[in-house]
């Protein structure tokens, strides 16, 4: 791992350091409506696309090859046929958590500009691990309020945009490997996916 990428995945759990220290461990089910004012909610900062993926913890300069790509439907009013591709960048152990990263690019004509929640059809985005070593699921680290992940529903893009997006998890055992990811519902399983 790079200093730089190492001092930005260090940047990212410091930012969610207040989340985790109230979490319940990743094993939470809620997907509740996210406090776009929370820590989390804010990650993307001020110039939300353009900054959403350095906040992520890629280089908006040198973005690195998917691990994987999937292509899942999107509401878009008028366009029926509207996509959105999920690009999963990988995941990489930072002590007692895990880092995912994805972009989100909707593929439409349509003119519009709408948050993931929208592209989504009204459901929240939660991502999470599988440990199929222990049988054991991830979601999200969560409170009451703040979800440790970028926004869903605060932030607006439009078809050929890429929104940048991380989900920090409780980190399975340090001789698990390789996990599941389910980047997002309804799209399939990542498989053999590798704990950076």
């Amino acid at each position: 791992m790079t200093r730089t990428r190492r001092l930005t995945m260090t940047a990212i759990a410091i930012g969610v350091a207040a989340i985790l220290t109230a979490c319940t461990g990743g094993t939470d089910e809620g997907g509740g409506a996210q406090d776009p004012t929370s820590a989390a909610g804010a990650e993307a900062g001020g110039d939300e696309v353009e900054g959403s993926a350095k906040a992520a913890g890629l280089d908006p300069e040198n973005l690195p090859d998917p691990v994987h790509t999937v292509d899942v439907p999107a509401t878009v009013d008028d366009d029926p046929d509207a996509t959105m591709t999920v690009d999963f960048y990988g995941l990489t152990r930072d002590e007692k958590t895990v880092i995912a990263q994805f972009g989100f690019t909707v593929n439409s004509d349509a003119d519009v500009n709408k948050d993931l929640w929208t592209y989504l059809d009204g459901v929240a985005w939660s991502p999470h691990l599988i440990d199929t070593t222990n049988l054991t699921k991830h979601t999200v680290l969560t409170n009451v309020r703040e979800r440790a992940q970028s926004a869903y529903q605060s932030v607006k893009f439009e078809p050929g945009e890429t929104y940048y997006a991380f989900a920090v998890f409780a980190a399975p055992p340090n001789d698990v490997k390789t996990v599941a990811v389910n980047a997002v519902d309804g799209a399939p399983l990542i498989r053999d996916v590798v704990i950076q």
